[in-house]
């Protein structure tokens, strides 16, 4: 009986299989192009871009950004995969748009459909920390604010020209280059175009670590707080993230070998022990590690192997 079971379960997880395979060869049979979905151009008022792939050699249409017209409406979600037919417009089909932004051509799409043999991108916000040895909350994500990093050795100029490339950032928000001293970062606040859901956000920070110039992107978090440590106000309004730093506290001061194994395992290391105090550690992360700082916090403390494990917050003024 146990054998049968397990028999049929084999069996049903093959079907299963091949059902998916088959209902995505459909797809690519049925359809010239996938594409992702980018978000609201700058220039073309409702108009969405997306980045087609063509699945049909015989297009004229080379792979790309595209003005997506006529793009249904329940399709027009920042990260979401999809496929499309779709054509290069007449004559008569073409319109003004501004040129506040890059510019891109337009197709009109004929047929469009939700990919459904991705899987749909999650919201890995994380909205606590741990502190004295529970769980400390970090307060509601900002729909509208992410922290960027770069490497100091990039230029202020390169790193605006990079921003400007991207179509969900807000090109009209003047953002602040901030470097601390003995910090091998440049980091800056940068505005999204439109107020977003932490499942769009999640997508604008994966395809932002794509780029060689970005060395982390973190999620921001609301705060009525823009105050400094010595309760001066600095601004109108700030947000609250975290660098690609995070401190550990080792449980005997003379053993690193716990500490040296998760920094192996999880793709970060050590810049610094700390001078005044010989059981702290500061670690970096960057966008190869297993995880971003906080992430990465919260999982070395989650270990049981350390003392403690706390990220790096910083303040953003925004306003």
């Amino acid at each position: 009986m146990k054998r049968f079971i397990v028999l049929s379960t084999l069996i049903s997880i093959v079907i299963l299989f091949s059902c998916e395979k088959e209902n995505e060869i459909q797809d690519s049979n049925e359809f010239q192009f996938e594409a992702t979905v980018i978000g609201k151009g700058l220039d073309c008022g409702e108009t969405f871009l997306v980045s087609l792939k063509s699945l049909d050699d015989n297009t004229d249409i080379a792979n790309g950004t595209y003005y997506a017209d006529q793009l249904d409406s329940d399709l027009k979600i920042a990260g979401l995969k999809i496929y499309l037919n779709c054509r290069k417009p007449s004559d008569t089909e073409l319109y003004a748009c501004t040129a506040m932004g890059p510019s891109y051509p337009h197709v009109i799409v004929t047929d469009s459909k939700k990919n459904t043999n991705i899987k749909e991108l999650q919201c890995n916000y994380i909205d606590f920390k741990y502190y004295n040895d529970e769980p400390s909350t970090l307060g509601e994500m900002s729909e509208d604010f992410i922290l960027i990093g770069s490497d100091s050795t990039n230029s202020n100029n390169a790193i605006k020209d990079f921003v400007k490339t991207k179509e969900y950032l807000d090109h009209s928000y003047e953002f602040e280059i901030l470097k601390d001293n003995n910090y091998p970062y440049k980091y800056y606040g940068l505005k999204l175009k439109n107020t977003s859901s932490c499942q769009e956000i999640t997508w604008i920070l994966n395809d932002l670590k794509e780029s060689p110039i970005v060395a982390f992107a973190h999620y921001t978090m609301q705060t009525n707080n823009c105050v400094n440590l010595i309760g001066e106000a600095i601004g109108e309004q700030c947000v609250n993230s975290y660098s690609n730093i995070f401190y550990v506290k080792i449980k005997d001061a003379n053993d690193t070998s716990d500490l040296n194994n998760t920094l192996l395992e999880t793709d970060t290391w050590i810049r610094e022990k700390n001078q005044f105090m010989d059981d702290w550690y500061s670690v970096f992360t960057d966008k190869n590690s297993k995880g971003d700082a906080l992430e990465m916090a919260n999982y070395f403390y989650e270990t049981g192997l350390f003392a403690a494990s706390e990220p790096d917050i910083i303040k953003i003024i925004v306003e």
